[in-house]
């Protein structure tokens, strides 16, 4: 038998205390450094900053938002709103900050540059200019690498004057934010040049494990860099008559598949999954054409994986925080009075019904900010665990990350 270790290991004070600094010495010399840690950052979109929101240890304070400075993965069939809800979020992280960036990598060539203004529409055309650049040509995998390495070694370098002061007064990088849209259609020109020549599977093969190098070499400049990294899958089916296969990652169902390989998943974050639900007509629910889109968080460091709300999606003016909210409150029955009135108990001084809460808000930006106060106090109660709802078509199933073999 060995012998019973002491409780208390007998080293002199300062001897410790030379070790200690020494050890510091030998990590911060060959550049290894803690670094600034990032907390959650509000978007102002509250039903997104709420159900990805997090309590402060050993306090009753609480940070909302999504973590910058990683991956975040939208993933979703046609026609949800993909794009759009990237390119809002995006507005969110960069709005607060001078100097704040979004380079919008539009892969697909899919939208006009006026789409961000769009569904913006409280930006100013000076902060659209001078904080969104929409670019079409040249995005292939290995230029997007060397231009996310230079934009991150030019953040790291300046970093000293780059540092500001986030919503919590924590020190912080001032943020950039790049979308790819999309990871379905992100190819490197070896692979491009050489499909013909080797085959599609072959080359879908050499695409996976490229895809997989340009996140795992990047996946620490960026979180250094405080460069956030909106990535846009979508999903696929099998056709009918096909065998399902089961899914290749947690988060989607029997049959379905992203392309591109595993890694953008992987290395996630933050893993939205949108699914298009019931369509809005402008006469008989919110005053608006468009439709419920439901969103379940597959991955999130904050929140727990599998819970699920939904947002309204305007197709022309994009998702819509007041109507998302009022629909949380409608479908969580904390709505007080009836279909001529409606009202928070909190706020019973504005009543509103559905078709009218939209112009009623939006056109009295004083009002609009009394009642997200007292919407807060509700939304908090999702922090605390409280109006938990789960996609039940996504298995309980514990999440396991498995890197791909390069």
């Amino acid at each position: 038998m060995g012998k019973t270790p002491k409780k208390k290991i007998d080293v002199p004070t300062a001897s410790s205390e030379t070790l200690v600094d020494e050890i510091e010495k030998i990590f911060s010399n060959t550049g290894i450094i803690k670094g600034l840690d990032y907390q959650p950052q509000p978007l102002e979109f509250d039903i997104i900053d709420f159900y990805n929101g997090k309590k402060i240890k050993n306090t009753d304070d609480y940070y909302i938002g999504l973590n910058p400075g990683h991956i975040i993965s939208l993933i979703g069939g046609t026609n949800v709103g993909k794009s759009t809800l990237a390119q809002q979020i995006a507005a969110g992280i960069v709005r607060p900050y001078p100097g704040a960036k979004i380079i919008d990598l539009d892969i697909e060539r899919g939208r006009p540059e006026e789409r961000f203004a769009q569904v913006n529409s409280d930006w100013s055309n000076e902060e659209v200019k001078s904080k969104y650049s929409l670019k079409r040509d040249g995005l292939y995998i290995d230029s997007i690498y060397l231009a996310l390495k230079s934009l991150c070694d030019l953040k790291i370098a300046n970093a000293k004057k780059l540092t500001v002061t986030d919503a919590y007064g924590n020190p912080y990088l001032i943020p950039t934010v790049v979308i790819l849209d999309s990871i379905s259609v992100l190819y490197s020109q070896k692979v491009m040049t050489e499909d013909a020549e080797i085959g599609k599977g072959h080359a879908n093969t050499l695409r996976a494990q490229l895809n997989n190098e340009f996140v795992k070499k990047l996946i620490n400049m960026i979180g250094s860099a405080n460069v956030t990294l909106i990535t846009i899958n979508h999903i696929h089916k099998s056709p009918p008559g096909n065998t399902p296969e089961p899914p290749e990652i947690y988060g989607l169902k029997q049959g379905e598949t992203l392309n591109g390989g595993k890694s953008f998943s992987n290395f996630a974050d933050t893993m939205l999954r949108l699914d298009g639900k019931d369509k809005l007509e402008e006469e008989k629910d919110y005053g608006i054409n468009g439709s419920l889109v439901n969103v379940t968080i597959i991955k999130s460091r904050n929140a727990r994986s599998r819970q699920m709300f939904t947002l309204i999606f305007d197709p022309i003016n994009g998702y819509n925080n007041i109507l998302s909210s009022v629909h949380w409150l409608r479908s969580n029955k904390l709505l007080a009075g009836s279909p001529n009135g409606y009202y928070l108990d909190n706020f019973p001084e504005f009543k509103f019904t559905f078709k009218s809460v939209k112009s009623l808000l939006e056109n009295d930006s004083k009002l609009k900010e009394k009642f997200r106060n007292a919407l807060k106090e509700y939304l908090v109660q999702i922090i605390d665990g409280n109006y938990l709802s789960l996609n039940n078509d996504i298995p309980d199933l514990e999440e396991k990350v498995e890197v791909e073999k390069e």
